[in-house]
This record gives structure tokens, sequence and C-alpha cells, in this order.
């Protein structure tokens, strides 16, 4: 099975999308919602052959203007404003400055976090080393057993 990327499987999506719509259109029904809103996870479960994934929803414009447009027209909510994502339909333009990170500090966090990347490797390379080094040992322990020189796990 190939895989379908860029704008030929925007297109296709959108195209299963108004194919969806015509289908439940002429079913009498809506496109599954969850209260008053689309319910965007059974949508995408059922667009195409085998659903598409949701980064379609933040991927492909036309696809989310469909919605928007279905959802006016039947006079539900783009979307049900969850605690997991409140500002889901907020326009990214329309957000508020103040809420980012300046750049130096952006910055200082990057390194601090690469600086605890670089010392969590090193302390597995070194919890490594150490575990060969106390099989190595236990292995010396039994060889010298073996050559009758002490008993193993003992004096």
């Amino acid at each position: 099975m190939t895989r379908r990327r860029g704008a030929e499987a925007g297109d296709q999506n959108v195209q299963w999308l108004k194919e969806l719509i015509a289908e439940c259109e002429a079913q009498g029904t809506t496109l599954p919602t969850r209260g008053n809103a689309l319910n965007h996870k059974n949508i995408l479960e059922r667009v195409g052959p085998n659903g598409v994934g949701r980064h379609v929803l933040q991927d492909n414009e036309e696809f989310v203007e469909v919605l928007r447009a279905y959802a006016f027209e039947k006079g539900l909510a783009y979307s049900f404003r969850s605690s997991i994502a409140p500002d889901e339909d907020v326009d990214p333009a329309a957000r508020d400055c103040a809420e980012m990170v300046s750049a130096a500090r952006l910055r200082e966090a990057q390194m601090r976090l690469a600086q605890a990347d670089r010392r969590n490797a090193e302390l597995r390379a070194e919890n490594a080393n150490l575990r060969a080094q106390i099989l190595r040992g236990s292995e010396v322990a039994e060889l010298i057993a073996l050559g009758g020189r002490i008993k193993p796990g003992g004096s």
C-alpha cells in the first residue's frame, strides 16, 4: 500500500469529507456530533475508506473550512471546547503575544535541557560500564572457583 502525501492527499481527504456530508444528508442525518458541536474524532474515523489522522485538522485548511461551513450551515459549533484544548477555535493570529516566552529565555531552557540530556547519557554509559564490571567480577569468581582456589560467594 502506498502512502498518500501532500496536496494530492489533502484534496482526496476534502473529497472524502464532502462525500461523507452528502451521504449523511441523503440519510437525513448530520455528521457525528457531541452535544451541539461536531465530534472531530468520529468524523475523522468515517472520512475515507480507513479514516484520516487528527493531523488533518491542523494541516489541511480546506478540510477545516468545509467542516466550519457545514457546522455554520447546520447551526452547530465547529468544535466542543474541552479542558484539554480550550483555545481550539481561536485564530492563531489573534493569540495574545504576552503569553509567549522570550527568545532568550527559550534558548536558556533549551541549553539546560541539552545539558541534562548530555548528563543523562553520561550516567547511562557509566551505569552500563558498572554493570559490565559486575558481570566480569562474577565470571572471574566462577573461574577461580573452578580452579579450586576459593569457594564462590564467600571467603
